[in-house]
């Protein structure tokens, strides 16, 4: 496996909307990391993890088009979990910044830099990591594609 800023290090990345888990599958990859989806905090709680998955931590992308009690279960899974969570939350719903950071989460809004993320669940390891990863666009898996 690649020895990137988050490497052996298995990530539960939980998001709704296809493009955003497909962006997070690639960059937790990227930066040497194994990543474990699932497409909901329904799917996350109920579905049990196998013998070899073991999650050191949860990204949860709170996408534009998150229901207010969809929220209230997200924050109960950061709260709940005992792991460190990162959550991505759209631009939209910036003010809830606070109420996930209360319940002891990271927090970025879209758009955020890859380091970024690494930076957020692993703070000792990604801190100094001179990577060329530092220098790609800012994701926003909200945005439109662009044209080719």
């Amino acid at each position: 496996m690649y020895s990137g800023p988050v490497a052996d290090r298995q990530v539960l990345i939980v998001s709704a909307d296809e493009r955003s888990l497909r962006v997070l599958e690639v960059t937790i990859r990227l930066g040497g990391a194994e990543s474990i989806s699932r497409h909901s905090v329904s799917e996350a709680l109920h579905i049990p993890l196998t013998e070899d998955q073991h999650p050191t931590v949860i990204i949860l992308d709170v996408g534009g088009q998150t229901r207010a009690d969809e929220l209230d279960d997200m924050r109960a899974l950061v709260e709940d979990n005992g792991l460190p969570a990162v959550v991505i939350l759209a631009e939209r719903l910036a003010a809830e910044r606070e109420r996930f950071a209360s319940v002891g989460a990271t927090v970025l809004v879209r758009p955020y830099r890859p380091s970024e993320l690494y930076a957020a669940f692993a703070p000792g390891d990604a801190a100094g990591h001179d990577s060329a990863l530092d220098e790609v666009e800012p994701l926003n898996a909200d945005a439109e594609p662009a044209e080719e």
